[in-house]
């Protein structure tokens, strides 16, 4: 059996939310391979440091050290050790690989023990840049895996040996299409940001104006796919241009996404028009969505072909063996 082809021993390290990057990149791992999993979290912590880190430090170390990992004096220095666990004992067995994704904790992690690869995945480079330069310490890496193309070049002029475009994915499991009667014209699953969801909250506002047959809100999980499977079109806006989650999960539900026209490697990975439907401004967005509304036939082949698209492209089990093939050449 070559390396290739050998059961692995994986160290993902990522955050606790439920169905973020990190595990579906694990679940993604644990098909072939055996996963050795630290969970860092939180959101809840991470918010409470920027507001007043002296008082948050025993939390956030108290919440890293339930899941296993051993926190010492060091970690005021902002560095964790992770070669042990609460209790000083080792890894179960000794680790092939670390992949670290981005976690909302951000902690900078000690592999001085370990002569294996490691690789670090930065899901929100746009937000999330400063934090894994200074924090984080992501130039120590061996792999950087970057989802957003055009943040890349900020990765390389900061000092990262070996940087990636990484984009998003779909797990066919959980993404993949629902039969159901199609209840929804118009779909958009996600949230609005305070700072930067002014546009995306604007935009909606004008799905909701010409298209009362609408769904908007949150949902996760196979509830979202649900969603998405009974809906004629799936809306997307990004909010920092970026080619975010909602692209390829929307496409795996077997729905016809209409999405803004963002660039930054869209093009690359779908065509326009074949795959999905783009749109410049609200004139063509609305225009797009009516005229789709109205020619089911080409409304269904045009998300039969991104349905394709994503699942034979675009999975978590083609990302996972991307980091694979580069980390492990």
């Amino acid at each position: 059996m070559t390396r290739e082809q050998e059961q692995l021993n994986i160290c993902v390290v990522r955050d606790g939310q439920p169905l973020c990057l990190g595990e579906l990149l694990e679940r993604a791992f644990q098909k072939e391979h055996f996963v050795i999993p630290i969970i860092t979290d939180g959101w809840t912590e991470r918010i409470a440091i920027q507001v007043n880190a002296g008082s948050t430090l025993k939390a956030l170390c108290k919440t890293l050290t339930r899941v296993g990992v051993r926190i010492d004096r060091e970690f005021a220095r902002g560095l964790i050790d992770i070669s042990t666990d609460r209790n000083h004992r080792s890894f179960p067995v000794l680790p092939d690989l670390f992949v670290v994704v981005e976690s909302a904790a951000r902690p900078r992690l000690d592999f001085s023990k370990f002569n294996v690869p490691t690789v670090f995945v930065a899901g929100d480079p746009y937000i999330g840049f400063d934090d894994h330069i200074h924090e984080v310490g992501v130039r120590n890496y061996d792999h950087v895996f970057v989802t957003q193309r055009d943040c890349i070049p900020w990765y390389k002029e900061a000092g990262c040996a070996n940087v990636c475009w990484f984009p998003f994915a779909c797990d066919p499991e959980i993404h993949g299409r629902i039969k159901s009667p199609l209840e929804h014209d118009v779909c958009f699953v996600g949230s609005i940001h305070p700072t930067w969801g002014r546009e995306r909250k604007r935009m909606l506002d004008v799905v909701k104006h010409n298209f009362p047959n609408n769904w908007i809100g949150q949902a996760f999980g196979r509830k979202m796919t649900m969603l998405y499977s009974s809906s004629k079109i799936i809306f997307n806006k990004s909010i920092l241009r970026e080619l975010n989650m909602r692209v390829f999960e929307a496409m795996a539900s077997g729905s016809m996404l209409v999405t803004d026209r963002i660039h930054n490697g869209l093009s690359d990975l779908f065509t326009e028009g074949k795959d999905l439907i783009c749109y410049e401004n609200d004139d063509e967005m609305i225009a797009s969505i009516t005229h789709y509304l109205e020619y089911n036939d080409e409304r269904e082949e045009i998300a039969g072909q991104g349905n394709r698209n994503v699942m034979l492209n675009h999975t978590y089990d083609h990302r996972a063996q991307q980091i694979l093939d580069t980390a492990l050449s």
